[in-house]
């Protein structure tokens, strides 16, 4: 037996407490990039209730933010509102707003539109044209949930708190040992480059590398897009935080194999050096050294990494 969710709140509906506002009352608004699932919500923002009186959405403490465009659907950004200026908010259009049912638990119904069954059956439903497309209130008013009773709901919730909460001090944690180790491996890396400069002979890099401009057009082959991180070197682009888009033409872009040195021109200056292991594709504002037999990849990287 399963319960739509249309029987546990009530789907985009109108706030009374909003219309009840003056129009001079100050309240919380919240653009679509303010909303989160994580810290990095921001309900600091705040609207005059005259300015955001149309165009907007209305919301209030205990609703639940649901996101409804590609791609922040995909990204689980489902959030309850609180403590919120006035009691109410107006956000984007592009907001869909779940108003829990009494004995219906808003945290409970937050973490369905976070799972990954909901994100992903969401995405196959998505309406409109390539880059307008949205998850209809339809879609989330008729998924299915199991019908836990109040009390149910509130432990599965206590539950996901405390276990995500647990996850991200792990994660905090984890970035800031990233972070001393990145440190002191750039420590010893400046140490070291300050000693080998006494008195040692000098050579240009020129003399030891020489720069691949090859297209994938001309070499083709078996390759994966590669990125470079300023902290993890050359990685499947993939695996980048920041979750770049590449374009469906790769011709132009550099060729690089096992052993060659990828600079990302733009962060260099942080670091973004890397050898790659394997061969692959890089952006073509990147620049690509073939070290040649007198060099060793990894040494050419740590100095290039040195400040």
């Amino acid at each position: 037996m399963t319960l739509r969710i249309r029987h546990l709140a009530q789907i985009n509906p109108s706030s009374l407490r909003f219309d009840a506002l003056p129009p001079s009352c100050e309240l919380t608004f919240m653009p679509l990039e303010t909303v989160w699932a994580d810290e990095r919500v921001d309900a600091s923002r705040v609207a005059v209730k005259a300015d955001v009186s149309s165009g907007y959405v209305r919301f209030q403490n205990g609703d639940v933010l649901v996101p409804k465009t590609a791609p922040t659907f995909q990204h689980g950004r489902a959030m309850v509102a609180k403590d919120l200026l006035s009691g109410v908010g107006a956000g984007s259009s592009e907001l869909h707003i779940l108003r829990p049912n009494p004995g219906v638990d808003a945290r409970f119904l937050a973490y369905v539109a976070r799972s990954s069954t909901f994100i992903a059956e969401g995405v196959t439903a998505y309406q409109g044209v390539a880059g307008l497309q949205r998850v209809t209130a339809d879609f989330v008013a008729d998924w299915a949930v199991s019908p836990f009773n109040q009390e149910e709901q509130r432990r599965i919730a206590d539950f996901l708190d405390h276990e995500i909460g647990r996850l991200d001090v792990a994660e905090r944690l984890t970035e800031e040992q990233v972070t001393l180790l990145n440190e002191r491996r750039r420590a010893l890396t400046d140490n070291l480059m300050a000693q080998l400069r006494i008195g040692a002979p000098m050579i240009r890099l020129k003399y030891l590398v020489r720069e691949r401009d090859e297209r994938f057009a001309a070499r083709g082959g078996d390759r994966i897009s590669l990125s470079v991180s300023i902290h993890r070197g050359v990685i499947p682009r993939d695996n980048t935080s920041t979750r770049q888009n590449i374009g469906d033409d790769l011709d132009n872009y550099k060729v690089c194999d096992p052993g060659d040195i990828v600079v990302n021109r733009m962060r260099a200056f942080q670091g973004g050096v890397g050898v790659t292991r394997v061969s692959g594709l890089v952006s073509p504002d990147y620049t690509v050294l073939v070290p040649g037999t007198l060099a060793v990849p990894d040494f050419l990287e740590t100095v290039l990494r040195s400040p």
